[in-house]
This record gives structure tokens, sequence and C-alpha cells, in this order.
């Protein structure tokens, strides 16, 4: 792609191949690669698939940059707000599924792209089955054709997804292989969603028989392809997941669907059937199973998943998505087919043709008149999501007797009607932080079973809901029906509980009514109002928090407001995973957690009069295998921060060669311990990040952290006395230090080093090392305001490998060097409050920095002849 004076801004590949070839795939390697991410300011992903709407996309590249949605449908008001937010940024984008062989649109679109960031190197890939769309896009590369896999590459990839690699190959299986591969066609999905479909299960004869009698198609085409596809659906194991699988046709294509709403959606078209005589499951666990089934078959991919590695999204590739239209579509479902409402002229007719409509999804550009008043039309509706632009419910909403899935979180609703009690079917309730009055009779949805709100009041009598299963939040009143023991009768509830207003508990008694041991909950934070002022002598905090004993299953815990001196060790149960403590501001002692087994992450923040760190903490938790101690044996992140006073941090006496503590950190922070004395030598562990911050008493680190060659993130900000020796630190690659003095000893021992952040160092610092530093790309100077520094340091000029440099606030210089010019690897350079800075250097030296692409000028007001040297 090329501007108007020809100059090379663009580069273009298209990646052509038949659906299920692995086109996203390839494109997904290069999008999520490291010299990607460090080399392109953004990195966007978009899937365009059909129509190809320029709106739309300029619409989706803004949403990605900001993460939220810009609500701007105008292309030129979406123009102003991506020129604003990609100046002199450089940009990858992905425009995936792309079908459009118009050349008119993609002119258009390509002059959308270049009016935006005209004066940067950009890197695009499409994706696209045409042939035809590689040709009309005047591509600077080559069109990249996928051809299909070999027999052999399809055959390995099926036993893969079939569990089956470890099966020996005999005469029969060889017979079997050779008629299978001509059905996979050299398509990798049809190799491995069949292979999910005919997953080997224990019985050879029988994964046999499976084989023999799968259809045999040719692959000539893409029809005979999703044809074969389809062979897995018909597989499916019932009708019920047949149902779930169609249900997702009413999504667009490339949809990322989030799991927990998508199986209640199933819920509530009624598609989660429970089986007779299997007690204690749930729709949810059946819904989960369904999920799951589907997911092993390969007909949902691209899995994101939490930090404790829970699945919570997932989309489905398009070949299957067409699959799925099939089969919604196709006859025996036809009773069942689902219609979602989108955008466009014919919403109004179709809304007022909807008494079978079963799922609404009212988007941000369906006006709120278009639905308001003509709901109550669709008196069959199950599913009914409500987007920014509805600002108000109609009290007719209340006839909607088949109601189960209402989603307004995302709205400007204020208020419910009083009709919303009238839902008596309704299963899942969403509503967002607009809400300003809830309705006092929404105790009356008796079949309730997920309630979601992001606001400080909770309904009252939530007692009477007895069948739910997850409540977002709850905060405790005084009021009839808004104590703690609502939770009491809620027996089933799981997933994650807030409870705030803790001080509005009067004893353990009634804490232990809210039952909270009994229920399967795996995420509980308990929060105290810091903000509420109580005697000494009425702090019941310590007996509150024993009554709030959690389940034996939960895995993370935040405790927040505390006003106990001291943490009763029960409530932090062995299955913890993660455990946040932050402004328990009269605790004297940290409770015994190096016992814990399962403790990955540990937080603790403003224990402000925690003085100390003793053997209270570490505990003495003993391998089960082995006669050694192993204390925190699973942690991995550490996070200790505005300790104001905390000053003794005692270190371990260990018995044996192989007792461990901290076996598996990766990430330690230490922010704020003002009068910390010292860091203790207990840190023989893996360390990738370590970040100092504010320990103005701290003057050296132990000896096991200077010595640690794994540390690749070193951050040290406003630790003053501290003398550092990181020659031993050698897979450091991002060093930032604020404040020293002088450079750490053995700075230029650092050759791996690729980032630098140098801020408010002394006049006197010897920038010499820095010489050594050959691997050096990013370099950022900050000198603050009142330095008289005159010049550049002159060592940085060997730092010929700079891709990025930053300089800030070096009031005194008025020229920048010449040498600056040496730098024919750079590609970024910020200027930022040199308020005298009048000059670059002469044009021959900016005219030998040929990869420069982007330069940022802020707060220099003497610097105006520049245009010349900016890209």
């Amino acid at each position: 792609m090329v501007d108007a004076s020809d100059r090379y801004v663009t580069t273009i590949l298209p990646i052509v191949g038949m659906g299920g070839i692995g086109k996203t795939t390839l494109a997904k390697t290069i999008f999520h690669h490291e010299e990607i991410r460090g080399h392109f300011d953004e990195t966007i992903w978009i899937c365009v698939s059909e129509p190809f709407l320029i709106n739309k996309i300029l619409g989706a590249i803004l949403q990605m940059i900001k993460g939220v949605s810009s609500g701007l449908d105008n292309k030129e008001a979406l123009l102003r707000e991506l020129q604003k937010v990609m100046r002199g940024k450089r940009y990858f984008l992905v425009l995936d599924d792309v079908w459009n062989e118009n050349l008119a649109l993609w002119t258009e679109l390509k002059n959308c792209l270049l009016s935006f960031t005209e004066k940067s190197e950009n890197g695009i890939i499409v994706t696209t089955r045409s042939v035809e769309v590689g040709k009309i896009m005047e591509c600077t590369l080559s069109s990249h054709h996928l051809g299909k896999l070999s027999d052999e590459q399809c055959w390995s990839l099926f036993k893969k997804s079939a569990n089956a690699n470890e099966l020996p190959m005999n005469l029969e299986l060889k017979d079997i292989q050779e008629e299978l591969v001509k059905r996979f066609g050299g398509v990798p999905l049809v190799a491995r969603v069949l292979g999910g479909a005919l997953k080997f299960e224990g019985v050879y004869e029988k994964w046999v028989m499976s084989l023999r009698t799968t259809t045999s198609i040719p692959l000539q085409d893409e029809d005979l392809v999703l044809s074969t596809l389809k062979l897995s659906v018909d597989r499916l194991p019932s009708f019920s997941l047949k149902r779930c699988f169609a249900y997702c046709s009413n999504f667009s294509k490339g949809f990322k669907f989030r799991k927990e709403e998508l199986i209640q959606m199933w819920m509530a078209q009624g598609f989660i059937q429970l089986h007779e005589g299997i007690n204690n499951i749930t729709m949810e666990e059946n819904g989960e199973k369904y999920f799951n089934i589907l997911l092993s078959r390969s007909l949902f991919q691209d899995i994101i998943k939490d930090d404790r590695g829970r699945i919570t999204h997932c989309k489905m590739h398009d070949l299957i998505y067409e699959i799925a239209c099939i089969i919604s579509n196709s006859q025996k479902l036809q009773q069942e087919q689902i219609d979602l409402l989108d955008k466009g002229s014919r919403t109004n007719h179709r809304i007022n043709n909807a008494q079978n409509l079963r799922t609404l999804i009212c988007n941000r550009q369906m006006l709120h008149k278009t639905i308001y008043g003509k709901i109550a039309n669709c008196t069959r509706l199950r599913v009914l999501v409500v987007d920014s632009s509805i600002t108000k419910l109609p009290e007719s909403i209340g006839k909607m007797k088949h109601l189960r899935y209402l989603d307004i979180s995302n709205s400007k609703i204020e208020e419910l009607p009083n009709s919303i009690s009238l839902l008596h079917n309704l299963q899942t309730l969403k509503f967002g932080s607009s809400m300003k009055h809830l309705p006092q009779n929404l105790s009356k949805l008796a079949n309730l079973r997920h309630l979601k709100f992001s606001i400080p009041q909770t309904p009252p009598h939530l007692s009477r809901l007895t069948q739910l299963q997850t409540l977002s939040g709850f905060a405790v009143g005084f009021e009839k029906g808004c104590k703690i023991g609502e939770l009491g009768f809620l027996k089933d509830l799981k997933g994650r509980l807030e409870l705030s207003n803790l001080d509005r508990i009067e004893n353990k008694e009634e804490a232990m009514s809210s039952k909270l041991v009994e229920k399967n909950l795996c995420e509980l934070l308990l929060e105290w109002d810091l903000h509420i002022l109580r005697e000494c002598s009425s702090y019941n905090d310590l007996e509150v928090l024993e009554g709030l004993q959690p389940h034996k299953n939960l895995q993370f815990l935040s405790i927040i407001n505390f006003a106990g001196q001291l943490l009763p060790a029960a409530i932090f149960v062995e299955n913890l995973a993660v455990i946040h403590l932050r402004h328990c501001v009269r605790c004297e002692a940290l409770p015994m957690l190096g016992q814990l087994p399962n403790l990955e992450e540990l937080n603790i923040s403003n224990l402000l009069c925690l003085r100390s760190i003793g053997n209270e903490f570490y505990g003495n938790y003993d391998h089960p295998n082995n006669n050694h101690k192993v204390l925190f044996p699973k942690l991995k992140k550490f996070v200790l921060s505005h300790m104001h006073n905390l000053e003794q941090w005692e270190g371990l006496v260990f018995t044996s060669k192989k007792d461990a503590i901290f076996p598996l950190l990766e990430d330690l922070n230490i922010r704020h311990c003002p009068i910390l004395t010292s860091i203790p030598n207990i840190f023989r562990c893996p360390l990738k990040k370590l970040h100092i911050y504010g320990c103005d008493e701290v003057t050296r680190l132990p000896k096991d952290l200077q010595l640690c060659t794994s540390i690749e993130d070193l951050k040290i900000v406003g630790c003053l006395k501290l003398i550092l020796n990181v020659q031993n630190m050698h897979g450091l690659s991002r060093f930032s230090i604020n404040g020293l003095q002088k450079f750490p000893q053995g700075l230029a021992n650092l050759k791996n080093l690729k980032e630098m952040t140098i801020i408010e160092c002394s006049q006197d610092c010897d920038f010499s090392p820095l010489m050594q530093l050959s691997s050096l790309v990013k370099l950022h100077l900050v000198i603050f305001p009142g330095r008289a520094t005159e010049q550049l340091p002159q060592q940085l000029e060997h730092l010929i490998a700079l891709r990025s440099l930053y300089i800030n606030d070096f009031d005194g210089i008025e020229v920048l060097p010449e040498w600056l010019g040496n730098f024919t690897s750079l590609e970024a350079l910020g200027l930022c409050n040199c308020r005298n800075l009048e000059q670059f250097p002469s044009k021959k030296a900016m005219q030998c920095l040929t990869q420069l692409v982007r330069v940022d000028v802020l707060g220099c007001p003497q610097l105006s002849e520049f245009a010349d040297f900016v890209p």
C-alpha cells in the first residue's frame, strides 16, 4: 500500500486457502509472535466476514485499541477518533475471513487506513478463501497460498484428536487409514473434528467399527468439506446437544462466546435436560458437560482461560459456524429455530411479527422506540439482552411469561418496572451500575438461579430465592430482610460472592447464620466499611470473621478493612490458591500461611500495625513424601506493599539442606515499606520478576537474590540507600532504576539486557558501564526538572543497536548531539519537557536515521523546526 507520494507505508500479506486449511491459525501464530508484539505499537485483530462494512471495520479497530465500544457509527467521526489515538503509532492489523471482491470498497477502506496513519509503517494480514481478494488489494507481498496437508500429517492429527496415538498399527487399521485420509482431503480441520467425533474410549473393536461405519465422502470442494464435518455433529450423543450446537448460529460469525452466559441461554431455551435417577446434578453442571463435549469434538476453539485455568470464553470456526446454520435450518429442528434480531431496516417488521421469537438481543444501534411498547408482541421470548441505547423497560415486560434470561447490565436503565416480579420463570437476571432503584418485590422471582449486579444495595428478602446458584454480592443492612442470615437459606450458592458492610453484623452467631461453610464457593471477598468510626471496645471483627468460616473448597479469599488484631488461622482453608489481605489496619501479626499446600498468589497491603514478620508467618509444613520442610510450596507471586510500620522481616533457619521456602516463586514485589531495614535471605527460587519500590532503609539485596540468574525483569524505585550488584543476573532483559546515587555494580555484564529505564540519577553518575550494553534496544532517560544537565551522556553514542530512545526533562540541553545519527537502527525517538531544546542534529545526521518511523515531541517550546525530520 502506498500513499499519494508513492512512499512505502504498509505491507499487506494475503493468506489464501480453502476453509479449514489453517489460514487463521497461521495468522494467529504471526499475530502473537514476540517480535511482532514488540515491533508495533498496536496489534489489532478484526473478524470481517460478510457484509464488508467500512464503518463496522473502523469501529471494531477503534474498540480493539481503546478496549471499549466508542458508540460511534459515522465514518468521519470514527476517523477523527482513530486519528487522535493512532497519531504517530505503528500498527499490525489482521483482517480475518475477508470475502469482499469489490475494488471500490477496498479502496475506500485503504484510504481510511492511510488517513489515520499515513506517516507510519504498518503491517496488514488478510485471510481469505478467495484468490480475487488478494488480487484487488495492491499487495506489497505475493499472496501466500496454503496447501493441503499430506495423508501422513492428516492421519497423525486425526489420531491425536481421537486419543489414539498409542494404538499399534495393524493391517486392519492400515486399510481404514487409507480410506479415512481420502475423507480428510488434506484439510486439518476435518481431521481434527472427525478425530473428536471418533474418540478411542478404551475398546479397540468398538472404535474400529465406528471408523468403518463412517460415511465415505471425497473432499474436492468446500460443500463436501461441510458435508464431512457435519458427520461429527450427526454423531453427537443427544438431540439436546444438537440444539445447543445449533443455537450458536444465532450469533455473528467469529463471535466470542462467554461460556457461563452461553450455558445460561441454553438453559433458558430448555435445551439442558436433567436425567432421572441422577441426584445432585444441576442444570448448570449438565450444561458444563454439554459445553465440554462440544469442545472435545473441536466444535469450539480459541478458548480463553482465567488465572486458575478455568475456561471463560471460546469461539467457533467459520466452517463449524456454517454447519450450525445448516443444522439450525434443517427440517427436524425447524420448530426449535431461534431468531436473533440484528440492526437494520428490517427490525420493525421483524419485531411486529415476532410471536414465536425466542431470543432478542438489542444492540446499541436499535433505537429505544423500536422495542419500547412492542416488546409485548414477543410473548414467547426466553432470552432478552438490551444494550446501552435502552433507557427504560415497559411495564408490558411482565406479560413475557416465558422469559428466563434478562440481561440489562450494559444498558442505561435506572429503574426496573414493578411488573418484573411477574416473570416467575426468570432464571437469570443481570443489571449494571446505572440502576438506581430496585423493586422491593424481586424476591417473588422464585425460580431465579443467577442474580448479578454492580450496585452497592442488595435486594431485600433474598432468602426466598432458594434456587439461587450465583449471587454477585450482598451488602449487609440493618433492616429486616437485609441481614446476613438471608444467605443461610441459599444452600446452593457457588462461584464468587462479595460480602460488604460486615461491620453491621452484631456477633459471631449472626455471622454463622449465613452458613458460608456449607456453600461450595470458589471465591469469597469479605469487606468491612473503613469509613465507619467505631470505639475500640466495639470491634467484633475477629468473632464475625470466625463466624464466616468458608467452605473447604474455597480457592480465592480477599479480606478488606478487617479491624481485628489477629486473623483466625481456620479461615485459611487448604484449598486456597489466592489470598489478598488489604487495609487490615489493626492487625499486629500475619497468619500462618506457609503451610498452605495450594497457595499460588499472596498479596498483603496496608497492614499499618504490623511491625515484624517472623516464624508465625512461615508455619511448619512438612512435605508429605519426605522428611523435610517445604514452605509456600506452590507460591508463584508475592506482593508486600504499603507496610509503613514494617521494620523487621526475619529469615528462617533451615535444619536440612532439603528444606525449602518459596521453591516456585516467580514474581516478588515489595513496595513502600519505608522503615524496613533488610530483606531476608530466603528466596532461593526461579524468580523472573523482582520489583522493589520505596524501601528507603534497605541497603543491599540478600545474597540469594544477587546470585539469581533467572531474573528477567528488575525494577528498583526510590531506594536511595540501596547498593546494587547485578553482575550475576545474566538473564536480565528489562531493568528500571529510579533515584540511585550510582549505577549498579556489574551492569556491563548484562549481555541480554534489552530495555532500560533510568530516572532521576545523580549528576555524578558514571555512564561508562552503559557502553558495554550492546544488546540494548530501548532506553528511556528521565532527569527531573531543575537539573542543569547540558548534554546527553557521551557514552550513549556507543549504543548503536537502539531502536527506541526517549529523553525526558533534560532542561539544560539546547542541541541534540551529532552522534545521534549513528543510531541507524533507531525507530522511535521521544522528547518530553526539554524546555530549552532548540534544534535536532544536522540534517545530514538525521537522514542517517533511515529506520525512524516515530517522533514524539511534548513540552519542548523552543523546538519549532522539526517537521522535516518527522517521518
